[in-house]
C-alpha cells in the first residue's frame, strides 16, 4: 500500500496536476492544506470528494509551515494504523504540490528501500540548477545533521522521500513540526531511535524555487540540535 502525504500551500497552478499525477501511483491520498490563500484549499477538497475513500482532507486554520502540515497527515495516518486501516510495512511518499519532482517516479523510490531494507529513504537531489548560496547552505544543514545523529546525509533538505508506516509513531513522540524544520527533524530523530535511513538516492529536479531564508537555516539548525538532544534524553513531545 502506498500512500502520498501532500502538504498545499497557494499551489493551485500545479496541484491538478500533481494530484492527477499521484492518483496514478498511490492507493490513497492524504492532502494537508496549510492555509492556503488561493483556490488551492477547494482544489484538494474537490479532488478528495471526488475520488472518495481514496483521498482524505485535512485542513489547517492558518499557515504554519510545512513542519505542521505533515505532523497533521502522520497524526491522520497514525489513527489508521491504530484502527487497522494501514500495515506497519505500508510506504508513506512524500510529494511537494509545486511539481518540483514532476519527473520523478516516486515508485522507483519505494522499490529502491524495500529492496535495500530500509525505514526511510529521501532522495539526493541533483542541484545544478540550484544557485550557489542555496547549495551551500545545504551542505551546512545536511553536515549538521550528520554529526547530530551520526548518519552521513549528502542532502537532509530534499522534500522527497519514503518512509514505512510502523516508523510514523515512534517519530510523532518527538516530531514538533516547526515551519520548516521537517527534514530536520525526520533525519535525525529516525536515525537516533534506530531506524534505517538512507539519502543517497539521486534525483533530478525540474525547476529550483525556494521559499526558505535566512532564518530558516538557523531554525532548521536549532531544531536539529534540539531534536537530537529530545531523543537522546527521551524527552518526548507533550499531547502526542
Amino acid at each position: 500500500m502506498k500512500i502520498a502525504l501532500i502538504p498545499i500551500y497557494n499551489e493551485e497552478a500545479t496541484l491538478c496536476e500533481v494530484l492527477e499525477s499521484a492518483g496514478r501511483w498511490a492507493d490513497h491520498l492524504v492532502l494537508v492544506d496549510d492555509g492556503s490563500l488561493d483556490a488551492s484549499s477547494r482544489i484538494a477538497r474537490d479532488w478528495c470528494v471526488q475520488n472518495g475513500a481514496k483521498g482524505t482532507f485535512i485542513a489547517l486554520p492558518w499557515n504554519q509551515g510545512m513542519g505542521a502540515a505533515l505532523k497533521a497527515g502522520f497524526v491522520r495516518i497514525a489513527r489508521g494504523l491504530e484502527a487497522g486501516r494501514w500495515r506497519p510495512q505500508d510506504l508513506v511518499v512524500f510529494v511537494d504540490a509545486d511539481g518540483q519532482y514532476r519527473d520523478a517516479d516516486p515508485l522507483e523510490l519505494c522499490a529502491y528501500l524495500e529492496s535495500h531494507g530500509y525505514d526511510v529513504a529521501s532522495v539526493r537531489r541533483d542541484f545544478s540548477l540550484y544557485p550557489f548560496y542555496k547549495r551551500l547552505g545545504n551542505s551546512l544543514l545536511s553536515l549538521w545533521a550528520s554529526l547530530l545523529c551520526g548518519r552521513r546525509y549528502h542532502d537532509i533538505e530534499a522534500g522527497m522521500r519514503v518512509l514505512k508506516v510502523g516508523v510514523i509513531p515512534s517519530l510523532l513522540e518527538y516530531f514538533m513540526g516547526l515551519r520548516y524544520s521537517c527534514s530536520q527533524e525526520i533525519g535525525i530523530i529516525t536515525v537516533l531511535l534506530g531506524f534505517k535511513a538512507d539519502n543517497s538516492f539521486l534525483q533530478p529536479v525540474s525547476y529550483y524555487r525556494s521559499r526558505t531564508r535566512i532564518s530558516d537555516f538557523i531554525l532548521n539548525a536549532a531544531v536539529g540540535l534540539i531534536s537530537s538532544l529530545r531523543v537522546r534524553f527521551r524527552y518526548k513531545v507533550s499531547g502526542e
